[in-house]
């Protein structure tokens, strides 16, 4: 009987709190946010907006890389009428959590219902992955020849020269890798890079002194193309303008039978555009 009268009392307390608890949210007039949207236009922040909540004075807005826990304060609006937030200095390419709560003194509403976005690629992440998982492909510009780099995931590449192969003293259409018959190796260049922003610095050294150079490659985010720097007025293209040569990027490696179509089609001044 004792037992029975504990449980009773301990339900009695239970529901006293509970309704306790929702007369104190309800008097507080604090509502849940509703409505609310979230996206992501770059590599490291995201934007949220939601719906007006009634006699709100501000909200809070929480963020979190997992959907069920650790979500930490992003951010306090101190304006019931400001109903946009922007969440920066994230990780780019990854999911975030987020859910807002409105504010009304020293009141809280409930929380929103949790919504996620992913980050954007930042321009590295975007370059990298064009990299390591395709070809670049440039024209000699004084000769027939043709370089090729591959670039490893590792921070490592290779370049190697390709020229056409002769046969009894006459080019084919079959292409292979340039090699130095005095040296008795194949023309190649070894290194690593770097990127930054759109910028790709390619360091190795030379085959002939042992010193440490860099050439430049970059990424033109707005034609979406590799080329090279930019150069001053050239006269030997008949005009006075800047240009810059363009890149070819290929997601397979070139056959050596391509090599020589691709040649004929694209010769090094070819590849020189217009800036």
């Amino acid at each position: 009987m004792k037992k029975l009268l504990s449980i009773v009392l301990s339900i009695t307390i239970l529901l006293s709190i509970t309704a306790g608890v929702g007369i104190a949210a309800e008097a507080s007039g604090v509502g849940k946010v509703s409505n609310l949207t979230v996206s992501s236009t770059a590599a490291k922040s995201v934007s949220l907006k939601w719906k007006t909540v009634q006699k709100a004075t501000g909200y809070q807005v929480y963020y979190s890389t997992s959907k069920n826990k650790d979500f930490k304060k992003a951010k306090t609006i101190k304006k019931g009428s400001v109903v946009t937030a922007k969440v920066a200095k994230l990780k780019s390419n990854k999911t975030y959590y987020f859910k807002v709560r409105a504010v009304k003194g020293k009141a809280t509403g409930k929380f929103s219902n949790v919504i996620s976005a992913k980050t954007k690629k930042s321009t590295e992440q975007i370059v990298k992955g064009k990299l390591v998982n395709g070809y670049l492909y440039f024209p000699w510009l004084q000769d027939i020849g043709l370089y090729e780099y591959k670039f490893n995931s590792d921070g490592t590449y290779v370049e190697y020269d390709y020229v056409p192969a002769y046969k009894n003293g006459k080019a084919t259409k079959s292409w292979g890798k340039y090699y130095y018959s005095e040296a008795g190796k194949y023309s190649m260049q070894k290194g690593t890079y770097k990127i930054k922003g759109n910028k790709i610095t390619l360091s190795y050294v030379n085959d002939y002194n042992n010193e440490t150079l860099t050439d430049v490659i970059f990424y033109d985010t707005n034609r979406k193309i590799f080329r090279t720097e930019i150069w001053g007025p050239d006269p030997e293209l008949g005009e006075d303008y800047s240009s810059y040569g363009k890149y070819t990027y290929r997601k397979t490696k070139m056959k050596t039978s391509e090599m020589d179509e691709y040649w004929n089609n694209h010769t090094g001044v070819d590849n020189i555009v217009k800036v």
